[in-house]
């Protein structure tokens, strides 16, 4: 019987083996046992996965990781004073990474990886990685920022970087590159995709216009676990997070809710809530404006 036993053990020893060696993703544990009677012997084998490491994570309000140590302390703070106010104002979730290593990943790749870590993939953003690893540096658009970054202003916008980043100057070549978000709207984030571009148009022109009230309009598809007004309140917080007063309309398509938010204690209207059963999106867009004393949208 201890014969039998050691030369089963041994076969199993040896097929665990060969099957690690053919799947290397896969970590393989061979758990035996003897029972309390030698009549029968139990195997258990159990298949696990490795966890997907993160290139970086999350730092709060510090949104330049320059992992290549590329710049001193004056030009972080500079560059990341910028990027401060592009995910402020313009509600476009960014940051700026430096690599002297990108990890086996193409340069999109490594970017698109980043931007998943640092931001969970959720919302719209840029990403600006300098590359100097294989020195292609690259600008990872996620979301909006796709329909309002043109490509010949992306190439006259690198053109110019190359220029400084060669002469060693990175910071006027981060600050050349991210002026590119300048493009997107400031006054609507589209983030749930439910306007079209005209609308859009109409509606960031509007308000622009309006330089007296400082409104602007958030939609998104709300996948957390936060309700619509705990999230309402974060992007309300963040746009005025200067002091300045502002007036906000949140709308969520997930569930068709809406949200207001202003200095002057406004509320959605009977009229807002019935447009926004009706999935009338634009329609709930103007009567807001009509709220606060804007009535010239088409």
């Amino acid at each position: 019987m201890k014969k039998f036993l050691g030369i089963f053990l041994i076969m199993c020893i040896i097929a665990g083996c060969s099957e690690t060696q053919s799947d290397s993703s896969y970590m393989i544990y061979t758990d035996i046992t003897e029972p309390q009677t030698t009549a029968e012997i139990i195997t258990e084998v159990v298949i696990t996965k490795p966890s997907e490491e993160k290139l970086l994570s999350s730092s709060g309000k510090n949104y330049i990781y320059d992992n290549a140590k590329i710049l001193l302390q004056e030009e972080l703070t500079e560059c990341n004073n910028y990027v401060s106010w592009i995910n402020s104002k313009l509600m476009l979730n960014t940051a700026v990474v430096t690599t002297n290593n990108l990890e086996k990943l193409s340069p999109e790749q490594y970017a698109e990886k980043c931007y998943d870590d640092i931001f969970q993939g959720m919302g719209s953003g840029i990403i600006l990685l300098i590359n100097n690893d294989t020195n292609r540096d690259y600008i990872y658009k996620h979301g909006t920022p796709r329909l309002y970054i043109e490509e010949q202003a992306e190439k006259d916008s690198f053109f110019y970087a190359t220029k400084s980043i060669v002469s060693g100057d990175y910071e006027s070549g981060i600050l050349e590159l991210l002026s590119l978000a300048e493009a997107c709207p400031k006054h609507i984030f589209d983030n749930g995709q439910i306007f079209t571009y005209e609308q859009i148009v109409h509606i960031e022109s509007t308000l622009a216009m309006r330089s007296d009230i400082n409104a602007f309009i958030v939609t998104t598809n709300n996948i957390t676990d936060k309700s619509n007004a705990e999230l309402a309140k974060e992007f309300y917080e963040r746009y005025s997070e200067d002091g300045q007063k502002c007036k906000m309309l949140f709308i969520d398509k997930e569930l068709d809710e809406i949200v207001v938010t202003g200095d002057s204690g406004e509320k959605a209207s009977d009229k807002m809530n019935q447009l926004i059963k009706q999935k009338d999106y634009y329609g709930v867009v103007k009567e807001y404006l009509k709220t606060i004393g804007i009535d010239t949208i088409q």
